[in-house]
C-alpha cells in the first residue's frame, strides 16, 4: 500500500519542517516539501510526525497479576500512546527468570501484542536478591537486558557479579537504585508535606548511596548499566561524574518525577504513591537540567497500573505507580515542549533514539530510504489527560483534568498504518 502524508511537522534541528511524507513498500520513499503522486492521502494538517516510541521499563503484569492489567490491554495501550517497542519488567509471577519462562512469555506475546516486546530477565533467580540467572543460556534466545525491576540487590557483592555476568553476555544490566534499609517503611519524600500529612519520610540517601554504588561498580567492572527512575539532583550530578569519567552509564527519569514534586501532595492519596517518591522542585530542575546536557538519556513513562482499590486509598496502602502509556506523550509535548524546557528534536531522542540505542536497536530515521515506523500526533486539539487512558485496565491518573495537546492519531509500523483514530 502507498500512503501520502500530506503537510506534517517533522522535527528538525529545533524547529517544524512541513513536509509530505510518501510510504512506500515498508519504507519511506520520498520526503520533501510537495510530493504529487497516486496514493492514499493522510491529511496531517496540525499534526506532527516522531518515530515511533520506545519504553525502557513498562510493567505488563501478567502472568500472574491479570487483575491489573495484562499484555494485550498493556500493549494496546502502548500503541494508542506511540509506542512501537517496549521492555517488560520480569515482576511476573512465576517471575521471566528462565529459558521456559522466556519461551511462554513470548508466546503470550506473540498472541496478544500489539507492540514489539523485549521482555528483561530478572538478574537473581526469582528476585530473590541470592543467586545470579543464568544469562548465558538465556541470552540466545534473544535478550536485551536484565534486571531485576525496582527491587535492588542490597548485598554489593552480588550487585558486582551481576554487573559481571551482563557483562561477560554483553547485555545492559538495568538497575533500581534505592537502600531499603534507609528506606525502611517511608511513604513520601522527606519534606513538608510529609509532616503535615503524618507519613513517614523517605530519605533521598535511600537512592544516593546506591546510585553511587553502582556508578562505581560500573567504571570499575567495565560492565554496561542503565539506571532506572533517577529522582533526586544529586543522583544527576553522581551520575554526569562517573559518566565523565568514562563509566558505561546510561540513565532515565520518570515522567511523573518531571511533572509533579511533593508539594502536590496536599492529601493522603494513593494516587500520590511513586516508586521513587516525587521529590521537590530543586531536584525537578536539576532533572530537566540533566535531560538538556545529556547526562539523562530517557524518559520513561514508567507503566506500572494497578487496580483502582491499590489507589483510591491512602498512601500508607497503596501500590505505588500509574498507568503511562497512553498520557506520556502528550504530558511531555504540553508540559515541556510548550514550555520550551525541551525542544521537540530532543524529545525524540528521549522517547525513541536514546532507548533504542540503550538496547542495540537501530534508531527510526524520518528519512527517505529509513523503514518507515512512526507515528502522527495532533498538536492542535486540546483533550483532558485523563480521557487518553482508553485502552489500560487501570485508568486512575493523577492528571486528572490536565488539558494536553499531542494524542496519537496514527501510528505506521513497518509502512503499515497499525494506529488509526
Amino acid at each position: 500500500m502507498r500512503y501520502l502524508i500530506k503537510g506534517v511537522g517533522i522535527p528538525k534541528e529545533d524547529k517544524l519542517w512541513y513536509a509530505d511524507i510518501l510510504v512506500e513498500d515498508g519504507v519511506i520513499a520520498d520526503i520533501a516539501d510537495k510530493i504529487e503522486v497516486e496514493a492514499e492521502i493522510v491529511d496531517a494538517k496540525g499534526m506532527i510526525a516522531m518515530p515511533g516510541l520506545c519504553e525502557l521499563h513498562a510493567y505488563l503484569r501478567e502472568p500472574g497479576y491479570e487483575y491489573k492489567e495484562t499484555i494485550k490491554s498493556a500493549t494496546y495501550a502502548a500503541l494508542h500512546g506511540g509506542y512501537t517497542t517496549v521492555v517488560a519488567m520480569p515482576e511476573t509471577l512465576p517471575v521471566i527468570d528462565s529459558v521456559e519462562m522466556v519461551d511462554s512469555f513470548m508466546m503470550k506475546a506473540m498472541r496478544d501484542s500489539a507492540v514489539e516486546i523485549c521482555p528483561a530477565v530478572s538478574i537473581t533467580m526469582g528476585l530473590g536478591g541470592e543467586y545470579i540467572t543464568n544469562l548465558r543460556e538465556i541470552k540466545e534466545k534473544g535478550i536485551m537486558c536484565c534486571c531485576d525491576g525496582k527491587r535492588s540487590i542490597a548485598n554489593a557483592n552480588l550487585a558486582r557479579k551481576a554487573m559481571l555476568s551482563a557483562r561477560d553476555v554483553d547485555i545492559p544490566l538495568f538497575v533500581y537504585c534505592e537502600d531499603m534499609n534507609i528506606r525502611g517503611m517511608g511513604l513520601i519524600n522527606e519534606s513538608e508535606s510529609a509532616k503535615k500529612l503524618g507519613l513517614l519520610p523517605v530519605s533521598r540517601l535511600a537512592e544516593n548511596l546506591l546510585v553511587s554504588r553502582d556508578c562505581i561498580m560500573a567504571l570499575e567492572t567495565g560492565a554496561r548499566i542503565h539506571i532506572m527512575n533517577i529522582s533526586t539532583k544529586e543522583s544527576v550530578e553522581i551520575i554526569r561524574f562517573y559518566k565523565d569519567k568514562g563509566a558505561y552509564i546510561t540513565c532515565d527519569v520518570s515522567i511523573n518525577n518531571l511533572l509533579m514534586s511533593d508539594g502536590d501532595i496536599v492529601e493522603d492519596l494513593g494516587i500520590y504513591s511513586f516508586n521513587p517518591p516525587l521529590r521537590d522542585m530543586f531536584d525537578i530542575k536539576a532533572l530537566i537540567e540533566g535531560l538538556k546536557d545529556g547526562t539523562i538519556d530517557h524518559i520513561s513513562c514508567d507503566h506500572t497500573p494497578n487496580h483502582p482499590s491499590e489507589k483510591l486509598c491512602s498512601i500508607k496502602t497503596a501500590c505505588a505507580g500509574v498507568a503511562g502509556f497512553e498520557t506520556a506523550l502528550a504530558l511531555c509535548y504540553t508540559y515541556l515542549v510548550e514550555k520550551k524546557k525541551l525542544t521537540l528534536s530532543e524529545l525524540v531522542k528521549k522517547l525513541s533514539d536514546n532507548p533504542r540505542r540503550i538496547l542495540g536497536l537501530p534508531e527510526y530515521k524520518l528519512e527517505k530510504g529509513a523503514k518507515a515506523t512512526f507515528l502522527l500526533a495532533d498538536i492542535t486539539r486540546t483533550v483532558s489527560a485523563e480521557s487518553l487512558n482508553q485502552f489500560t485496565l487501570s485508568k486512575i491518573t493523577p492528571y486528572q483534568g490536565a488539558q494536553v495537546k499531542g494524542d496519537v492519531s496514527y501510528v505506521f509500523v513497518d509502512g503499515n498504518i497499525n494506529l488509526k483514530k
